[in-house]
């Protein structure tokens, strides 16, 4: 898939790496990550009309992507997404430790960690990302 991209750009500290991942046209592929302790990402969509499908180990799942449309998922899953469609998405990989440092620090009751979403409209996240673009 890296070979398609026409933004690959990466930021990282205090365990939080941040990535901005853009293709154009109709030259797609797949994106596929093995199951590994690397924390969670939460992906953020840049633009409108973004589409892929999931594939979970017993089904697959389509999902249309607009502008503010976020995903999380835990690198500890197996991933594997046939893109559709090109995209723009900052991409935000937190790691288990600076997940852990941010519940430590947070006063009120203690959360177990982030809900896995998908194609999920977040008008926080989007005006985030884009002060980071």
């Amino acid at each position: 898939m890296s070979s398609h991209l026409q933004n690959d750009q990466e930021l990282s500290a205090g365990g939080v790496r941040v990535y901005r991942k853009t293709t154009e046209g109709t030259q797609l592929d797949y994106v596929e990550t093995p199951a590994t302790g690397r924390g969670v990402l939460v992906g953020i969509s840049l633009r409108d009309g973004h589409r892929r499908r999931i594939l979970h180990e017993h089904h697959a799942s389509c999902h249309d992507f607009v502008r503010g449309s976020i995903y999380i998922r835990d690198f500890g899953d197996r991933y594997r997404a046939d893109m559709k469609s090109s995209f723009d998405f900052v991409l935000l990989e937190i790691s288990h430790a600076a997940i852990e440092r941010a519940i430590e620090e947070r006063d009120g009751p203690r959360i177990s960690g982030l809900a896995r979403v998908t194609a999920v409209k977040d008008e926080v996240l989007v005006n985030l990302a884009s002060a980071l673009t």
